[in-house]
């Protein structure tokens, strides 16, 4: 193994923007693409009370810039996956941003072990993978 083709701790960012409420929408429709937005993050797992709980946030804080997920910030991805999303809405857009390191090792210490160019393209299609 060749020190040129590795890298250390790589990471893929991918940012997903979607309209939330467009000129014109109905209500079901602005529904329609909030739960649409929320299933990129939370797949089959988002339960109605947590959907409702999301709205209800989105719709008190009446800014411009809104963390969706107040303090809490970020939706860690599930184990062995090292990895986060970080959903905000700004005016009539969600955003998103997916961040991906790999899977967590067992052994704390080879977390910051360089690894093979190639696993890009492992996390590019793994975080991909989450949104569609």
């Amino acid at each position: 193994m060749t020190n040129d083709n590795l890298l250390i701790y790589p990471t893929v960012d991918l940012f997903v923007y979607d309209l939330a409420d467009g000129i014109g929408q109905t209500e079901d429709k602005i529904s329609q693409n909030r739960q649409q937005f929320w299933q990129k993050i939370y797949g089959d797992k988002l339960s109605q009370p947590q959907q409702a709980q999301l709205e209800q946030a989105e719709t008190e804080i009446g800014d411009y810039y809104i963390d969706l997920l107040g303090n809490q910030k970020v939706a860690a991805f599930e184990s062995p996956l090292d990895g986060y999303a970080y959903p905000v809405k700004f005016g009539d857009t969600y955003a998103v941003q997916f961040d991906l390191s790999g899977k967590i090792e067992p052994d704390s210490d080879q977390k910051f072990a360089p690894k093979e160019i190639a696993c890009l393209e492992w996390l590019k299609s793994t975080i991909v993978s989450r949104f569609n």
